[in-house]
């Protein structure tokens, strides 16, 4: 099994999920991602292995320096497809998915690849079946959702500004990275407000997370970029 995802971050937790799994099975996961040596990644490679977890880009590498061969991978799993075109992989992933054998099941993993996107990668599977997790527009009777378009720059002053102004009862706030989500922390504790930072690692130590205190109803807020329309989302699988 071949599992492509975009960021060193999500290949970081996809491979502590298949490690765990493996050592029960009996099977070898290795993860080779950017940002570090290739030594370790080359040798453990030379072995072999049943999963292996990738960054398009470290991939490519890898392969072009034929220290990688995908001609016996059964199951392609391209996860957060849509995050990769976005990220300007797709030539990377057509690179790999060439060194990959024509029988094969390919499954594509989305939260939000739209019609369009699809259209991109189309060529990739073979009369794929769509598996919706939950409709695109469907949205939870219980939360009350608003989206306020703001700059980039707007949006870190915004979010305390809510926090304090609006005071919902609890909250959780979503961001893309750790490092992200520490800044963030930071920026809230400069303007007093104290949260527990929740992450990955966080996570394995706790079972349940603490939220922001405050008083009122619970809500749901996204802030948009001004540069680009708010979209709502969907999970998506996409097999062939």
């Amino acid at each position: 099994m071949l599992v492509i995802t975009p960021t060193r971050e999500l290949a970081q937790q996809i491979d502590e999920v298949a490690s765990k799994i493996a050592d029960v099975t009996g099977h070898v996961a290795v993860t080779v991602v950017g940002g570090v040596s290739y030594k370790p990644q080359t040798a453990a490679l030379k072995y072999g292995c049943d999963i292996l977890v990738a960054t398009p880009g470290r991939l490519v590498d890898l392969i072009e320096q034929g220290a990688c061969h995908l001609n016996e991978v059964k199951v392609l799993v391209l996860d957060e497809a849509d995050r990769m075109l976005d990220m300007g992989f797709l030539p990377a992933v057509r690179r790999i998915v060439r060194e990959t054998p024509a029988e094969r099941q390919t499954l594509l993993f989305s939260a939000t690849l739209d019609e369009e996107a699809v259209g991109e990668i189309t060529d990739l599977v073979s009369d794929p079946a769509r598996v919706e997790i939950a409709p695109a527009t469907s949205t939870a009777d219980t939360v009350d959702q608003f989206v306020f378009p703001v700059s980039i720059e707007a949006k870190n002053n915004l979010l305390p500004e809510f926090l304090k102004k609006e005071g919902p009862e609890r909250t959780i706030v979503f961001m893309r990275t750790k490092h992200r989500a520490d800044s963030c922390c930071r920026r809230l504790e400069r303007k007093g407000i104290k949260p527990p930072r929740f992450t990955a690692t966080a996570a394995r130590r706790s079972a349940s997370a603490r939220f922001l205190p405050s008083a009122t109803a619970p809500s749901t807020c996204w802030w948009q970029p001004m540069s680009s329309p708010a979209v709502s989302t969907s999970a998506t699988c996409a097999t062939s």
